[in-house]
């Protein structure tokens, strides 16, 4: 057996439950105040229910008019043909909800079960969407910052650093669709990217002497190769200038 649930009314509320009580017992509205307060709830339900939000379900004789939102509704149910159309607030629902929802021809009961039903699983489908939307915005400003990190360290290597024989083979990289590069350090110690080695050892790409490097491209590599090789070709330019 179901426990019982207590209602406990304001004082100033007395007079006014005094009076609903006797009414209902005097019209038979009900066999009883709970079962009319219940009944009550189920409607307050049907129309704002506790899942996807508030929605108001236009009768067949009502005026047709627009379909309008506000706090409380977000959702409206329109008799259509023979059958049930659901309309949903962007706003709440997402962008991808600007179509109306067919519910197609069943009882106002089913219908209002399926688009409670639909509802909730369009919110949970825009609160993932939502977030994805969130974290691709994140990750693209750290691929920005990090792309224009890695520009400013290339020309910086570029001008100040880099070798003739780096600077040629930069370039070339940078024509061509890399995904990474390496080197193994010899016997001496020497590298074929002996600046490059020293710049990148102050970065994330750091390694002991003795490792093998492989260099993945990402976008602070990106931005540096593209940077590297921009920079180079303005120096070959002005080298140009030089020797006329």
């Amino acid at each position: 057996m179901a426990p019982a649930k207590t209602i406990y009314v304001k004082d100033s509320d007395v007079p006014l439950w005094e009076r609903f009580e006797s009414a209902v017992k005097g019209w038979g509205a009900a066999d009883s105040v709970s079962a009319l307060i219940a009944d009550a709830m189920r409607k307050y339900l049907a129309q704002f229910g506790d899942q996807g939000g508030g929605l108001y379900v236009q009768a067949p004789d009502d005026d047709p008019g627009d379909v309008w939102f506000s706090d409380s509704i977000n959702a409206v149910m329109k008799p259509h043909g023979r059958g049930w159309i659901l309309f949903l607030d962007e706003t709440v629902f997402g962008d991808d909800t600007d179509t109306p929802h067919e519910m197609g021809f069943r009882a106002i009961e089913d219908a209002t079960a399926g688009a409670r039903e639909y509802m909730a699983t369009v919110r949970s489908d825009s609160e993932l969407m939502k977030a994805a939307r969130r974290l691709h915005e994140a990750r693209s400003h750290e691929d920005v910052e990090a792309t224009a990190s890695g520009r400013a360290a290339g020309r910086e290597w570029a001008l100040e650093q880099a070798t003739p024989g780096e600077l040629e083979a930069i370039t070339k990289l940078a024509s061509e669709h890399w995904l990474s590069f390496g080197w193994t350090f010899d016997d001496d110690g020497e590298n074929p990217w002996p600046t490059l080695y020293d710049a990148l050892m102050e970065l994330p790409y750091g390694a002991e002497a003795d490792e093998r490097w492989q260099i993945e491209r990402d976008p602070f590599m990106d931005g540096f190769v593209d940077s590297a090789a921009d920079t180079y070709r303005e120096i070959r330019s002005a080298e140009w200038i030089l020797e006329d």
